[in-house]
């Protein structure tokens, strides 16, 4: 993976300006390049990604991360699966460990229901891809937050691992 090529679209996904449709086949292609269902091309893929500069893994996370407000509701859902993606990679090596904070935080921001919605879907996608992937698909995760918007203006996350 290209630090040039995962950069520029990811700066496509953030343009409010493109068409909703460039948008998403720019986020299809940043999660499609990481993610795979043979596990051996999962690894091939998260090592890509865990090569590149930090520069770029930040730019990419950053213009992501601003596009689940984005007020095409389509386009926050594929931002969700993109760092939904990274997070299967960053968070079970102990990196990005501020990514639930982030997401509590957009949550908390009463101001923005498409923000809300593509923060909770985050969550909820990480949740089942971190799930399936360490259980191999043999259970169900359910994710839920629970609210505590009036008292500390956060919100806990549970994931829950139940076995068919």
């Amino acid at each position: 993976m290209q630090p040039a090529y995962v950069t520029m679209l990811a700066a496509e996904l953030a343009n409010e300006s493109s068409p909703a449709h460039i948008r998403n086949a720019a986020g299809l292609a940043v999660k499609n390049a990481l993610t795979a269902r043979d596990p051996t091309r999962l690894e091939e893929y998260a090592q890509r990604w865990l090569s590149l500069v930090p520069d770029a893994q930040a730019d990419v996370k950053s213009k992501t991360f601003s596009t689940l407000s984005s007020p095409d509701a389509r386009v926050g859902l594929v931002s969700a699966q993109v760092i939904s993606s990274i997070a299967a990679i960053e968070l079970p090596r102990g990196q990005w460990p501020d990514l639930i904070s982030q997401l509590t935080a957009a949550m908390a921001d009463l101001n923005n229901i498409r923000l809300r919605q593509a923060a909770l879907q985050t969550i909820g996608f990480t949740c089942e891809i971190i799930v399936s992937g360490s259980g191999g698909g043999n259970g169900t995760c359910v994710c839920r937050c629970v609210e505590r918007w009036l008292e500390t203006g956060q919100c806990r996350v549970y994931a829950y691992w139940a076995r068919g």
